[in-house]
C-alpha cells in the first residue's frame, strides 16, 4: 500500500492516474475530501470511496477513526490512496511503516490551481463561495486555504518533520519526476510531465499583495523543503 498525501491544488491528479491505468494497482481516490465539499457528507463520501476495498463498521467513524480503519485494512495490500486532508491533520503520521508520500506545490501557484486559476474554474469559485468568500484575493479565502480548509501549511510542515525523521517521502511538483524516481518500488511517473508554473498565470487572477501574503506565511517551510537534496 501506498498513501499519498496531496492537498487542493498540488497536481496530485497527474500522480493518480499513473496508478489509476496501472492494473497492477487498486486506487482508492481522495476518501477524505468530504469535508471540503458543500453538499456532501463526508461519513458517506468516505463509506462510498472505500467499500470497493474493505468492510464499513456498523457505527459511525471519526476523521481519525476512519483514516486508522482505511490504513491499518489496507497495509498487506497493493493499493494506491490518494489523500487530501489526513496528512494535514498528521493522521498518517501515526503509521511509520506504512509508506506515505507528500506530494508539495509551490503554495502560490497551488493556491492559483485550488482558487479556479487552472483547468476547473467552476471548481475554484464554488470552494471560495463555500467558505463564504467573494473571490480568489479575498483573505478569508486564502486563510482558509493555508489554515484548516485546505490545511497547505499543516500539510507542509507534517511532510518535513516526518521526511526529517525518515518516515516518509516528499515529492515536489516542479521536481516531480526527479523526486519520484528516488522512491523504491513505485510507477514510473509520466514521461510527458512538465511543469507548467510560471508567472504569467499570476496575471489577471492574484494581486501582488496576495502573492507576498502567501510567500510571508509559507516561506518558513516551503524554503526548507523546496532545498532539500532528496
Amino acid at each position: 500500500m501506498i498513501v499519498m498525501s496531496a492537498t487542493g491544488g498540488s497536481g496530485s491528479s497527474v500522480v493518480a492516474s499513473v496508478f489509476k491505468h496501472n492494473d497492477g494497482w487498486g486506487f482508492c481516490k481522495r476518501p477524505d475530501g468530504g469535508r471540503q465539499k458543500a453538499d456532501v457528507d463526508p461519513y458517506k463520501l468516505w463509506c462510498d470511496r472505500v467499500k470497493p476495498f474493505i468492510s464499513i463498521p456498523k457505527r459511525e467513524l471519526t476523521e481519525e477513526e476512519r483514516c486508522n480503519h482505511t490504513i491499518i485494512s489496507l497495509q498487506a495490500r497493493q493499493v494506491f490512496i490518494l489523500s487530501m486532508t489526513w496528512g494535514g491533520l498528521g493522521y498518517l503520521r501515526n503509521f511509520p511503516r506504512t509508506r506515505v508520500i507528500y506530494l508539495i506545490r509551490d503554495p502560490v501557484f497551488a493556491f492559483i490551481s485550488y482558487s479556479g486559476g487552472g483547468w476547473r474554474p467552476k471548481g475554484g469559485k464554488r470552494r471560495i463561495s463555500h467558505v463564504g468568500a467573494e473571490g480568489p484575493n479575498d483573505r478569508k479565502w486564502i486563510d482558509a486555504w493555508l489554515g484548516d480548509f485546505a490545511l497547505w501549511l499543516d500539510t507542509a510542515k507534517h511532510a518535513l518533520e516526518s521526511y526529517e525523521e525518515g518516515i516518509s517521502y516528499i515529492v515536489r511538483y516542479h521536481k516531480l519526476r526527479d523526486d519520484w524516481a528516488q522512491i523504491p518500488d513505485v510507477p514510473p511517473a509520466p514521461k510527458d510531465f512538465k511543469c507548467k508554473d510560471n508567472t504569467e498565470k499570476l496575471k489577471g487572477f492574484l494581486t501582488q499583495e496576495t502573492v507576498d501574503y502567501i510567500r510571508e506565511r509559507t516561506n518558513p517551510v516551503w524554503s526548507q523543503i523546496s532545498q532539500l537534496s532528496l
